[in-house]
């Protein structure tokens, strides 16, 4: 019975100075809960509905484009308005297939960096730049869904006010450019 007690404390503290990492893997424990946050946010993202609307917005610019050369001033607040819509939908969209590619390659780094530093295979002197790197990657992931996510609840209930003036508005100059019959 004393021998297990000596026994247990020796591989307590040899299983510890196995490890020499345990911050920097707690550290990318952390991440990986991070980035496991952040897949779910991309992944719960309406695509379709963010493509629909830049293709809806794309197509009543080019009608209103195509009925006035100019407008009044009444009108050209809610058409900047919804032209700074379409191009943060348009930037949106096309940066979406890259952040699905990017949540699920960091953690997978992160996951090998983790078994890398538990199986002490990289070198001492090259450990912080590993994982700096990592972080900084990780971080900007989490950032950019941050703001996609952010900004697609900030716009979505001024999107649709504009779009049904900018709706009623291509409406009324349609019915004022067809000849009187």
């Amino acid at each position: 019975m004393s021998k297990i007690i000596f026994i247990i404390p020796l591989i307590l503290i040899l299983t510890r100075c196995s490890t020499p990492y345990q911050g920097e893997v707690a550290q990318i424990d952390s991440l990986l809960v991070l980035m496991d946050s952040a897949k779910s946010v991309v992944y719960k993202i309406d695509t379709g509905l963010m493509f629909q609307r830049t293709i809806q917005m794309q197509n009543n610019l080019a009608k209103l484009s195509s009925l006035v050369d100019t407008l009044p001033k009444k009108y050209l607040l809610d058409i900047n308005n919804y032209s700074m819509y379409y191009k943060a939908y348009r930037t949106w969209s096309s940066r979406i297939g890259t952040l699905y590619e990017e949540v699920e390659v960091i953690p997978m780094q992160l996951t090998n960096l983790r078994t890398d530093l538990s199986k002490n295979l990289i070198e001492k002197e090259k450990v912080a730049e590993h994982l700096k790197n990592e972080t900084e990657m990780a971080r900007l992931i989490i950032e950019s869904v941050k703001r996609l996510d952010v900004g697609l609840k900030k716009i979505n209930q001024p999107y649709i006010d504009t779009e049904e003036k900018v709706i009623l508005l291509i409406q009324r100059l349609e019915s004022e450019k067809q000849p009187e019959s």
